[in-house]
């Protein structure tokens, strides 16, 4: 779990150089879905790890990475200091139903990394990030 949140903040946005953003190739509730990503790698940049755990992660991921050791904020500060130059798009967006499977493509230190995140549709009307690979 923790290393596969390492991949996830190594790729949350243009560290010093601002944010790409993917919303904008979306329409629909695929943009709406594209947008938490792009807030992922805002609040990654700005090393909000509050805001990631509360307004990115659903409770079950904070939860496990609670269990990882320390607090989800804690884990997930210490993994965006971990980070230097990076960035992240939005590949693709699938929905289906209250699921969203969406291909984010980051590249940190000049590694390209491919990776599928899980979100869910939230009774709040909110999306989540509920797992990554």
């Amino acid at each position: 779990m923790r290393r596969s949140l390492l991949l996830v903040v190594a790729g949350l946005g243009l560290a010093g150089c601002g944010t790409v953003t993917s919303a904008g190739n979306f329409s629909g509730e695929q943009a709406t879905v594209a947008k938490v990503i792009d807030n992922l790698s805002s609040y990654g940049t700005s090393h909000q790890a509050s805001n990631i755990c509360n307004k990115i992660f659903t409770p079950s991921v904070a939860a496990r990475l609670k269990a990882a050791g320390g607090t989800c904020d804690s884990v997930v500060t210490d993994a965006l200091n971990t980070v230097d130059i990076f960035a992240i798009t939005v590949q693709t967006v699938k929905i289906t139903g209250s699921t969203a499977l969406v291909t984010v493509k980051s590249t940190s230190n000049g590694k390209n990394v491919v990776q599928t995140l899980d979100l869910v549709h939230e009774p709040d009307g909110t999306w989540r990030l509920n797992s990554f690979a």
